[in-house]
């Protein structure tokens, strides 16, 4: 239970979820331990406000603005809080209907939410969301982590709004609405579909999962306590991301080999006390706040200037979580 309760709160949570292995090694899936899924009541008693989505014969659909610990917050947050919190996932109303389609790219089975841009749910849907992307909708597996995405951003603004970290707000979704989803997600992304961990195993991970909820290996950290429902952070399109040269640049093992010998992943496993590392990132991040590569698509150049602070600020000192054997799902 404390995974969505800790980020609800939004408690500052130094965290990272490093990069995923395309191994696909059950033996290195670090699972968080289970104390217990949300109960509907749980959940509707979080955050400084909610906005609710009726779902027919189902429980209603959440979404919660977490309350803010201090920080640096701009009116933009405020209101972009407000703006996620009112895509409607399944109806024109209330607040406003949106299109969902599965993600097929990296690790995560996430979901893109995208504007209807003046055509219907089902056109934008059935021409794969080439519309306007308004955020993404993530759960605690593969590589991911509700309390790390939503602390993000909460962190970022309790350091002065350091990294320009995009808004999140907690979300929760149908099941039945989810395993839709999840066999659409499975079509889309067997194209890409390559040795080791990929998007689509996520997928497939996620059908067996939503098939059993009660005995997956994740249960509390995506399904609230009736099994009706999953959980996760909805997050704010982010503009003008691109990839880390310090991260991974190649895929498969040679991907993997980069990332575990690279400065990176050393940052985060070194034994220097926990608190060495993030204040030093923490004061590192700070000197960078307002430079040029923070506010405009970054260079290569401008990266490496500032990318050592960045990934110092993660304090998570775990190894690469692996998506579970397919036999395991």
């Amino acid at each position: 239970m404390r995974t969505f309760l800790i980020a609800l709160a939004a408690t500052s949570l130094p965290l990272i979820t490093v990069a995923c292995s395309s191994s696909g090694s059950a033996d290195e899936e670090e699972v968080v331990a289970d104390e217990g899924a949300l109960t509907v009541s749980d959940i509707a008693a979080r955050g400084e406000s909610q906005m609710r989505f009726p779902i027919a014969g189902r429980p209603d659909e959440l979404c919660i603005i977490p309350k803010k610990p201090g920080g640096a917050y701009s009116p933009d947050d405020v209101k972009d809080e407000k703006k996620l919190c009112n895509f409607n996932f399944e109806s024109e109303t209330p607040g406003e209907p949106v299109a969902l389609c599965p993600k097929t790219s990296s690790t995560n089975p996430g979901i893109y939410v995208n504007k209807l841009d003046g055509k219907t749910k089902a056109e934008v849907e059935a021409g794969g969301c080439r519309t306007s992307k308004v955020g993404t909708f993530k759960q605690s597996v593969t590589c991911s982590y509700t309390g790390s995405i939503i602390g993000y951003y909460h962190l970022s603004r309790l350091l002065g709004g350091i990294a320009s970290v995009p808004v999140a707000v907690g979300r929760t979704m149908d099941l039945e609405k989810h395993k839709a989803m999840v066999e659409r997600g499975i079509v889309a992304a067997k194209p890409v579909d390559g040795p080791g961990c990929d998007v689509y195993d996520g997928w497939v991970q996620f059908k067996a999962w939503d098939a059993r909820p009660q005995t997956a290996p994740r249960t509390a950290q995506v399904y609230t306590s009736d099994f009706m429902q999953i959980y996760g952070a909805f997050q704010d399109n982010a503009k003008d991301n691109g990839r880390h040269p310090l991260l991974r640049t190649a895929g498969g093992a040679a991907g993997l080999n980069q990332f575990l010998g690279g400065s990176a992943f050393k940052a985060v496993s070194e034994s220097t006390p926990l608190a060495q590392r993030f204040r030093g990132g923490a004061e590192a991040q700070l000197r960078c706040k307002g430079s040029s590569w923070q506010k405009t698509r970054p260079t290569w150049s401008s990266w490496t200037s500032c990318s050592r602070s960045r990934i110092a600020t993660a304090t998570s000192s775990r190894r690469p979580s692996r998506c579970l054997r397919k036999a395991d799902a």
